[in-house]
Protein backbone atom coordinates (compact mmCIF):
# COMPACT_ATOMS: atom_id res chain seq x y z
CA UNK A 1 0.00 0.00 0.00
CA UNK A 2 2.30 2.79 -1.24
CA UNK A 3 -0.11 5.50 -0.10
CA UNK A 4 0.94 4.75 3.50
CA UNK A 5 3.78 7.18 2.80
CA UNK A 6 1.30 10.04 3.25
CA UNK A 7 -0.02 8.86 6.63
CA UNK A 8 -0.08 11.12 9.68
CA UNK A 9 -1.58 10.78 13.15
CA UNK A 10 -4.01 13.09 14.96
CA UNK A 11 -1.13 15.34 16.01
CA UNK A 12 -0.09 15.90 12.42
CA UNK A 13 3.03 13.75 12.75
CA UNK A 14 3.98 11.72 9.70
CA UNK A 15 6.32 8.72 9.54
CA UNK A 16 9.37 10.94 9.14
CA UNK A 17 8.59 13.01 12.24
CA UNK A 18 7.81 9.90 14.28
CA UNK A 19 11.07 8.28 13.23
CA UNK A 20 12.88 11.41 14.43
CA UNK A 21 11.25 11.24 17.85
CA UNK A 22 12.11 7.55 18.11
CA UNK A 23 15.73 8.12 17.13
CA UNK A 24 15.51 5.91 14.03
CA UNK A 25 18.06 7.51 11.72
CA UNK A 26 18.09 4.63 9.23
CA UNK A 27 14.28 4.83 8.89
CA UNK A 28 14.49 8.60 8.38
CA UNK A 29 17.07 8.24 5.62
CA UNK A 30 14.96 5.62 3.89
CA UNK A 31 11.79 7.72 4.08
CA UNK A 32 13.59 10.81 2.83
CA UNK A 33 14.71 8.93 -0.26
CA UNK A 34 11.11 7.97 -0.95
CA UNK A 35 9.73 11.44 -0.31
CA UNK A 36 12.31 14.28 -0.19
CA UNK A 37 9.71 16.85 0.88
CA UNK A 38 9.54 15.10 4.25
CA UNK A 39 12.45 17.34 5.25
CA UNK A 40 10.01 20.25 5.66
CA UNK A 41 7.45 18.33 7.73
CA UNK A 42 5.85 20.15 10.68
CA UNK A 43 3.28 18.78 13.14
CA UNK A 44 0.24 20.61 14.54
CA UNK A 45 2.32 22.14 17.36
CA UNK A 46 4.81 23.58 14.90
CA UNK A 47 7.54 21.04 15.67
CA UNK A 48 9.71 20.15 12.71
CA UNK A 49 11.96 17.12 12.45
CA UNK A 50 14.89 18.89 14.14
CA UNK A 51 12.84 19.83 17.20
CA UNK A 52 11.46 16.31 17.43
CA UNK A 53 14.94 14.84 17.18
CA UNK A 54 16.03 17.03 20.10
CA UNK A 55 13.19 15.66 22.23
CA UNK A 56 14.54 12.18 21.66
CA UNK A 57 18.09 13.32 22.40
CA UNK A 58 19.62 11.83 19.25
CA UNK A 59 22.76 13.90 18.67
CA UNK A 60 23.80 11.94 15.56
CA UNK A 61 20.40 12.57 14.02
CA UNK A 62 20.57 16.28 14.78
CA UNK A 63 24.00 16.55 13.19
CA UNK A 64 22.71 14.73 10.12
CA UNK A 65 19.72 17.06 9.82
CA UNK A 66 21.90 20.16 10.13
CA UNK A 67 24.05 18.87 7.28
CA UNK A 68 20.93 18.63 5.16
CA UNK A 69 19.46 21.95 6.22
CA UNK A 70 21.61 24.29 8.31
CA UNK A 71 18.73 26.68 9.04
CA UNK A 72 17.20 24.02 11.30
CA UNK A 73 19.33 25.56 14.06
CA UNK A 74 16.83 28.45 14.26
CA UNK A 75 13.73 26.25 14.53
CA UNK A 76 10.94 27.25 16.92
CA UNK A 77 7.50 25.76 17.56
CA UNK A 78 4.17 27.60 17.77
CA UNK A 79 4.97 28.72 21.32
CA UNK A 80 8.34 30.11 20.28
CA UNK A 81 10.31 27.37 22.06
CA UNK A 82 13.60 26.56 20.37
CA UNK A 83 15.68 23.40 20.22
CA UNK A 84 17.88 24.50 23.14
CA UNK A 85 14.88 24.79 25.46
CA UNK A 86 13.69 21.37 24.31
CA UNK A 87 17.00 19.65 25.04
CA UNK A 88 17.24 21.40 28.41
CA UNK A 89 13.84 20.24 29.61
CA UNK A 90 14.47 16.68 28.40
CA UNK A 91 17.85 16.58 30.21
CA UNK A 92 19.94 15.91 27.11
CA UNK A 93 23.13 17.56 28.34
CA UNK A 94 25.28 16.39 25.42
CA UNK A 95 22.80 17.90 22.96
CA UNK A 96 22.60 21.11 24.98
CA UNK A 97 26.39 21.55 24.98
CA UNK A 98 26.58 20.84 21.25
CA UNK A 99 23.88 23.39 20.44
CA UNK A 100 25.52 26.05 22.58
CA UNK A 101 28.78 25.62 20.68
CA UNK A 102 26.91 26.17 17.42
CA UNK A 103 24.91 29.14 18.66
CA UNK A 104 26.17 30.77 21.91
CA UNK A 105 23.17 33.11 22.11
CA UNK A 106 21.01 30.10 22.95
CA UNK A 107 22.07 30.65 26.57
CA UNK A 108 19.59 33.54 26.84
CA UNK A 109 16.60 31.59 25.49
CA UNK A 110 13.28 31.95 27.33
CA UNK A 111 9.95 30.21 26.81
CA UNK A 112 6.44 31.70 26.72
CA UNK A 113 6.37 31.78 30.54
CA UNK A 114 9.62 33.79 30.54
CA UNK A 115 11.47 30.79 31.97
CA UNK A 116 15.15 30.62 31.09
CA UNK A 117 17.16 27.42 30.95
CA UNK A 118 18.05 27.38 34.67
CA UNK A 119 14.37 27.63 35.59
CA UNK A 120 13.46 24.94 33.07
CA UNK A 121 16.21 22.63 34.33
CA UNK A 122 15.09 23.19 37.94
CA UNK A 123 11.53 22.28 37.01
CA UNK A 124 12.68 19.29 35.00
CA UNK A 125 14.78 18.04 37.89
CA UNK A 126 18.15 17.63 36.21
CA UNK A 127 20.77 18.48 38.82
CA UNK A 128 23.60 18.12 36.30
CA UNK A 129 21.86 20.57 33.97
CA UNK A 130 21.20 23.04 36.82
CA UNK A 131 24.87 22.94 37.83
CA UNK A 132 25.98 23.36 34.23
CA UNK A 133 23.89 26.47 33.65
CA UNK A 134 24.76 28.04 36.99
CA UNK A 135 28.47 27.62 36.26
CA UNK A 136 28.00 29.16 32.83
CA UNK A 137 25.96 32.10 34.04
CA UNK A 138 25.78 32.57 37.85
CA UNK A 139 23.33 35.46 37.53
CA UNK A 140 20.68 32.93 36.48
CA UNK A 141 20.21 32.34 40.21
CA UNK A 142 18.10 35.54 40.36
CA UNK A 143 15.71 34.44 37.60
CA UNK A 144 11.93 34.36 37.98
CA UNK A 145 9.22 33.48 35.47
CA UNK A 146 6.02 35.39 34.72
CA UNK A 147 4.39 33.97 37.87
CA UNK A 148 7.36 35.06 40.01
CA UNK A 149 8.43 31.46 40.52
CA UNK A 150 12.18 31.13 40.98
CA UNK A 151 14.34 28.03 40.54
CA UNK A 152 13.74 26.90 44.14
CA UNK A 153 9.95 27.12 43.87
CA UNK A 154 9.95 25.32 40.53
CA UNK A 155 12.08 22.53 41.97
CA UNK A 156 9.62 22.26 44.87
CA UNK A 157 6.71 22.05 42.41
CA UNK A 158 8.07 18.90 40.82
CA UNK A 159 9.52 17.40 43.99
CA UNK A 160 13.12 17.81 42.87
CA UNK A 161 14.65 17.64 46.33
CA UNK A 162 18.25 17.24 45.17
CA UNK A 163 17.95 20.43 43.11
CA UNK A 164 16.45 22.29 46.08
CA UNK A 165 19.29 21.17 48.34
CA UNK A 166 21.82 22.35 45.77
CA UNK A 167 20.19 25.75 45.25
CA UNK A 168 19.62 26.68 48.89
CA UNK A 169 23.30 27.01 49.89
CA UNK A 170 23.87 29.11 46.79
CA UNK A 171 21.14 31.51 47.86
CA UNK A 172 19.88 30.90 51.43
CA UNK A 173 17.10 33.47 51.06
CA UNK A 174 15.38 31.08 48.65
CA UNK A 175 13.79 29.60 51.76
CA UNK A 176 11.54 32.67 51.98
CA UNK A 177 10.52 32.67 48.31
CA UNK A 178 6.90 33.53 47.51
CA UNK A 179 5.33 33.57 44.04
CA UNK A 180 2.64 35.83 42.61
CA UNK A 181 -0.14 33.76 44.20
CA UNK A 182 1.43 34.07 47.62
CA UNK A 183 2.59 30.45 47.72
CA UNK A 184 5.89 29.64 49.39
CA UNK A 185 7.86 26.44 48.78
CA UNK A 186 5.94 24.59 51.51
CA UNK A 187 2.57 25.41 49.97
CA UNK A 188 3.83 24.59 46.48
CA UNK A 189 4.99 21.16 47.67
CA UNK A 190 1.61 20.60 49.35
CA UNK A 191 -0.27 21.48 46.16
CA UNK A 192 1.74 19.01 44.10
CA UNK A 193 1.89 16.23 46.67
CA UNK A 194 5.58 15.98 47.56
CA UNK A 195 5.69 14.69 51.12
CA UNK A 196 9.48 14.35 51.20
CA UNK A 197 9.84 18.02 50.25
CA UNK A 198 7.32 19.03 52.91
CA UNK A 199 9.27 17.17 55.60
CA UNK A 200 12.56 18.67 54.41
CA UNK A 201 11.19 22.22 54.50
CA UNK A 202 9.67 21.79 57.95
CA UNK A 203 13.03 20.66 59.29
CA UNK A 204 14.58 23.88 58.01
CA UNK A 205 11.73 26.19 58.94
CA UNK A 206 9.08 24.71 61.28
CA UNK A 207 6.92 27.83 61.04
CA UNK A 208 6.07 26.83 57.47
CA UNK A 209 3.28 24.80 59.04
CA UNK A 210 1.27 28.02 59.48
CA UNK A 211 1.71 29.22 55.88
CA UNK A 212 -1.22 30.86 54.08
CA UNK A 213 -1.41 32.21 50.54
CA UNK A 214 -3.34 35.26 49.34
CA UNK A 215 -6.64 33.35 49.50
CA UNK A 216 -5.82 32.07 53.00
CA UNK A 217 -5.46 28.53 51.73
CA UNK A 218 -3.15 26.52 53.96
CA UNK A 219 -1.23 23.35 53.18
CA UNK A 220 -4.04 21.13 54.47
CA UNK A 221 -6.68 22.70 52.22
CA UNK A 222 -4.34 22.39 49.25
CA UNK A 223 -3.78 18.72 50.04
CA UNK A 224 -7.56 18.24 50.21
CA UNK A 225 -8.11 20.04 46.91
CA UNK A 226 -5.53 17.92 45.13
CA UNK A 227 -6.49 14.64 46.82
CA UNK A 228 -3.18 14.10 48.61
CA UNK A 229 -4.37 11.87 51.44
CA UNK A 230 -0.89 11.02 52.71
CA UNK A 231 -0.09 14.71 53.10
CA UNK A 232 -3.44 15.40 54.75
CA UNK A 233 -2.79 12.70 57.33
CA UNK A 234 0.75 13.91 57.98
CA UNK A 235 -0.27 17.56 58.38
CA UNK A 236 -3.21 16.70 60.59
CA UNK A 237 -0.89 14.72 62.84
CA UNK A 238 1.39 17.76 63.15
CA UNK A 239 -1.41 20.28 63.62
CA UNK A 240 -4.82 18.78 64.55
CA UNK A 241 -6.55 22.16 64.26
CA UNK A 242 -6.09 21.97 60.49
CA UNK A 243 -9.39 20.07 60.51
CA UNK A 244 -11.19 23.39 61.09
CA UNK A 245 -9.45 25.27 58.26
CA UNK A 246 -11.57 27.71 56.22
CA UNK A 247 -10.39 29.82 53.27
CA UNK A 248 -11.54 33.28 52.16
CA UNK A 249 -14.45 31.75 50.23
CA UNK A 250 -15.76 30.19 53.42
CA UNK A 251 -14.95 26.67 52.30
CA UNK A 252 -13.77 24.16 54.86
CA UNK A 253 -11.96 20.93 53.98
CA UNK A 254 -15.23 18.99 53.56
CA UNK A 255 -16.59 21.56 51.10
CA UNK A 256 -13.30 21.71 49.19
CA UNK A 257 -13.34 17.92 48.79
CA UNK A 258 -16.98 18.06 47.65
CA UNK A 259 -16.26 20.78 45.09
CA UNK A 260 -13.50 18.71 43.53
CA UNK A 261 -15.33 15.39 43.72
CA UNK A 262 -12.94 13.53 46.00
CA UNK A 263 -15.19 10.90 47.56
CA UNK A 264 -12.38 9.15 49.42
CA UNK A 265 -11.29 12.45 51.00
Amino acid sequence: KPEFINSSNKYGANAFLLAALGGSLDVMKYLLQLKPEFIDSVDKDGKNVFLRASLGGSLDMMKYLLQLKSEFIDSVDKDGDNVFLYSTFKDHLDVTKYLLELKPEFIDSVDKDRSNVLLIASLGGSLSMVKYFFELKPEFIESVDKDEDNAFLLAARNGNLDVMKYLLPLKPEFINSINAKGNNAFLVASIHGHLDVIKYLLQIKPEFIDSLNKDEDNAFLFAVRHRKLDIMEYLLYLKPEFINSINTKGNNAFLVASIHGHLDV
